[in-house]
C-alpha cells in the first residue's frame, strides 16, 4: 500500500514538472513585456487618490487521488477502493475603490464539490464568497456585507491552499477553530500601523456565518446547529425562519516592528454567541457560548521562513435531550491546535506543512488529526502556479481502536491562474 502511494505521488510530481516546463519554455522580450503588462490587470487606476477598478479571476484545474482506510468494526479490514477525481473550480468578480475612501468587492465561486461539481444545467454549485462595502479612511475601517473577519482566520501554510481552502482537509480545521465568513458588520481601528482593534457583529439564521459549522453538540432538536438547518431544508422544513444565531467578536491584531526583514504578528479574538433554537417559543432555552482564539506567526527574512501556531477553546450550553425548554448541565467543549512551517523562495515557490488537531467532547471524546504537506512552483510570479499536496486525516473515538471512522489519505495536484 505504501509503495503504491509513493508511486502515485512521484507520478504527480513528474506531471507538474512537465506542465511547468511547457509553460516556462520559450520566453522572448515581447512575451515578457506582455506578461508584465497583464500583471497589472486594472481596468483603471488613479494614483492620485487610490481609486481603481479591477477584475478578480481565480481558475483552478486539478486532480485528486483518494485512498480511504475504513476498517470494519468486525474484521478490522478496510473494504474501500481508491478513487481518482478530476476537479475544477473558480472564483470571479471585481473589486475597487471610489471617492478616495470606499472599497468594494464582489466574488462568486464555482464550488469544488466533495468529489467534483456537476456540469449539468440547473445543478451547478455556486456561492457568494465576498460582497461588501468598506469605508476606509483616517485609520478607521467600517465594513458591511459578506466578508471574512481576519482576526478569526488561523495562520496556515500557503502551500496547502491549491484549492482555496475549500476541501475538507484544509477547511474543517479552520471552521472548527472559528473562521467567521459572515453577513455582518465590522469596525476596526488602526493604531500606528502596529495594532488593529475591532469588533464584528452578525445575526440571522445559522447559515449566515461559517462559524455555525463548529457549534456542535445537542443545541437543537436536530442536534448540531449546522446539521439542523441542512436537514431541515432537505426535508422542506424551513428551520432557518425560526432558528437564530447572534455573534459579537471583539478582536485585536498586533504587528511588531520590522527588524532584519523579520516581524511577528499576533491575533486574538473572543467570539461571544447565543443560539435561539425556536423563535416561535419565548419559553425555549437560549444557549450561550464563547470561543477564545489566539494565533501567532513569525515572518522571518522577508517571508522566506514562516512558522505559525494557533489555538482556540470553545464551550457552549446544550439543551436537555430533545426538550428545547431545558438546559443540560453538561456543556459542549472543543478545541483546535494547529501549527506549521513554510519555506519560500520569492518569485519561485516553496514548500510547507500544516498539522491540526481537532478535539471534541461529545460524550465520547473525538479527535481528528489533519496533516497537509504542499509544494508550489510559480510559473509566472503571483499569477500562474502548479502545486502538489499530500493530505492525511486520522479520526479516533475514545476507547475504540477500530471505530469504523474512515482514515483518509489524498494526493492533490493543481494548476492555478490568478488575476
Amino acid at each position: 500500500m505504501l509503495k503504491n502511494k509513493i508511486t502515485i505521488l512521484f507520478s504527480v510530481l513528474v506531471f507538474l514538472f512537465s506542465v511547468s516546463s511547457v509553460f516556462a519554455d520559450g520566453d522572448t522580450e515581447d512575451t515578457k513585456t506582455q506578461k508584465d503588462a497583464s500583471k497589472k490587470a486594472y481596468f483603471y487606476k488613479d494614483a492620485g487618490n487610490g481609486n481603481y477598478f479591477k477584475p478578480v479571476v481565480d481558475i483552478i484545474a486539478g486532480i485528486q487521488h483518494l485512498m480511504l482506510d475504513n476498517p470494519s468494526i468486525v474484521t478490522g479490514k478496510s473494504t474501500n477502493e481508491d478513487r481518482t477525481v478530476t476537479l475544477a473550480m473558480g472564483r470571479f468578480g471585481f473589486q475597487g475603490r471610489e471617492f478616495g475612501y470606499l472599497n468594494y468587492k464582489f466574488t462568486m465561486e464555482r464550488n469544488l464539490g466533495k468529489t467534483g461539481s456537476s456540469i449539468w444545467d440547473g445543478n451547478i454549485m455556486m456561492s457568494i464568497r465576498e460582497l461588501y462595502l468598506q469605508y476606509d479612511k483616517n485609520n478607521i475601517e467600517i465594513t458591511g456585507g459578506v466578508f471574512v473577519d481576519d482576526a478569526s482566520l488561523d495562520y496556515f501554510s500557503e502551500h496547502m491552499a491549491n484549492f482555496l481552502l475549500t476541501d475538507q482537509y484544509t477547511r474543517d480545521p479552520l471552521v472548527f477553530s472559528g473562521l467567521n465568513r459572515a453577513q455582518g458588520i465590522g469596525i476596526k481601528y488602526n493604531v500606528l500601523d502596529m495594532a488593529k482593534i475591532g469588533v464584528t457583529f452578525s445575526s440571522g439564521n445559522p447559515l449566515n456565518t461559517s462559524a455555525s459549522y463548529a457549534m456542535r453538540g445537542n443545541v437543537t432538536t436536530y442536534s448540531s446547529l449546522y446539521n439542523a438547518v441542512i436537514r431541515g431544508l432537505d426535508n422542506a422544513n424551513d428551520i432557518t425562519t425560526y432558528t437564530n444565531l447572534t455573534m459579537v467578536t471583539p478582536s485585536i491584531i498586533v504587528k511588531s516592528p520590522k527588524i532584519a526583514n523579520s516581524f511577528m504578528e499576533v491575533k486574538f479574538a473572543y467570539q461571544i454567541y447565543q443560539i435561539n433554537s425556536d423563535l416561535l417559543k419565548k419559553e425555549d432555552a437560549n444557549l450561550d457560548g464563547t470561543n477564545m482564539r489566539i494565533s501567532v506567526c513569525l515572518n522571518l527574512l522577508d517571508g522566506m521562513i514562516k512558522p505559525f501556531f494557533n489555538y482556540n477553546f470553545r464551550k457552549h450550553e446544550q439543551i436537555l435531550g430533545s426538550d428545547i425548554n431545558l438546559k443540560d448541565d453538561t456543556k459542549y467543549r472543543s478545541n483546535v491546535t494547529s501549527m506549521g512551517l513554510d519555506f519560500n523562495m520569492k518569485g519561485v515557490g516553496g514548500i510547507g506543512a500544516n498539522y491540526a488537531i481537532v478535539f471534541q467532547d461529545t460524550g465520547p471524546h473525538q479527535r481528528d488529526d489533519y496533516l497537509n504537506i504542499g509544494a508550489t512552483y510559480w510559473i509566472e510570479k503571483d499569477q500562474l502556479s502548479v502545486n502538489a499536496r499530500f493530505t492525511s486525516l486520522v479520526t479516533k473515538s475514545e476507547g475504540k481502536k477500530d471505530d469504523g471512522n474512515s482514515d483518509d489519505t489524498n494526493i492533490y495536484a493543481a494548476v492555478r491562474l490568478k488575476i
